[in-house]
């Protein structure tokens, strides 16, 4: 068989249904990536939640999505420059609505981030129970950071995860003024 698609980000879909379309990355460089190659899957993780699967690669047509950052939404300052970035951003503020939606405190759908490195991880609380909260990690960030300690999401003690939401109120509220947007 041929080497794994030397691609980074893909738009893929069923050769039966070119509607039903999907954006990933594409694992080639994991641990499992060959084996599952050699039984004519790609191992890809979701665009969003970086959760993997396995594609039969013979079922699906694909194309790569290029890194880029010459196009900009100006309201969130995400890369629009192509299909996968856009589903990015559009999912980005999909949760944002959703966030909002939600109201003040720690809340199911409340979105925060932590700063990492040069940008930002980013969770979303999923569920909320009396002394713990679940939280899930989503890929609203160029560089796929998560924190060190969230990691990419799971059960933490409540009191944890309501800091990091009242945090994140209390920076959107101190900068909701600013003209200039700070990267996602």
């Amino acid at each position: 068989m041929k080497e794994i698609p030397s691609c980074y980000r893909i738009k893929f879909w069923p050769k039966t249904n070119k509607k039903d379309v999907r954006f990933a990355k594409l694992e080639r460089y994991h641990s499992e990536a060959e084996k599952h190659w050699a039984e004519g899957n790609l191992l890809v993780s979701d665009a969003i939640t970086g959760n993997l699967y396995l594609v039969p690669f013979a079922a699906i047509d694909f194309e790569d999505q290029p890194l880029g950052w010459e196009e900009r939404d100006p309201e969130t300052y995400m890369s629009t420059d192509t299909e996968y970035d856009r589903y990015i951003n559009d999912a980005y503020k999909e949760q944002a609505i959703l966030s909002d939606k939600a109201g003040k405190g720690l809340q199911v759908n409340k979105m925060f981030r932590t700063h990492v490195a040069d940008g930002f991880a980013n969770y979303v609380v999923t569920k909320v129970n009396k002394k713990t909260c679940k939280i899930e990690w989503r890929n609203f960030g160029a560089d796929e950071y998560y924190d060190q300690i969230l990691g990419f999401g799971g059960s933490f003690p409540i009191d944890i995860i309501r800091g990091q939401v009242e945090r994140e109120e209390a920076m959107r509220s101190l900068f909701s003024g600013c003209k200039e947007k700070e990267e996602v």
